[in-house]
């Protein structure tokens, strides 16, 4: 993950991974076929996207909302680092910062 924070954005959803793109950049990379992602969340246990994300439900400013195929919602502050997920009513914050979100730290319970 690159240390500045797109202007724009492009989001994937894959079933295996959620990608963003910096929007500026990847239309000339995407014409060679070399774009690479700013940020990329793998899914996968303990990870930041433990399902399979589905689509971008919210985004201001540099928070961006996934909705995934549990039922749950992943928040990405991209300015602050954190991860939140609400999932049944309750939300959890992931144990590390996004340039961690692949190292399957998991989740805590927040009250």
């Amino acid at each position: 993950m690159a240390s500045e924070i797109p202007a724009r954005m492009i989001f994937s959803c894959d079933e295996e991974a959620f990608l963003i793109f910096d929007a500026q950049t990847t239309r000339a990379l995407l014409r060679s076929g070399e774009a690479e992602p700013w940020l990329e969340l793998r899914c996968g246990p303990g990870n930041a996207m433990e399902a399979r994300p589905l689509r971008v439900v919210g985004q201001e400013q540099t928070k961006v909302s996934v909705q995934c195929d549990d039922d749950s919602v992943v928040h990405l502050d991209l300015g602050e680092g954190e991860i939140f997920k609400e999932a049944g009513g309750v939300t959890y914050r992931y144990r590390g910062d996004l340039s961690q979100g692949n190292d399957g730290l998991g989740y805590i319970r927040l009250r």
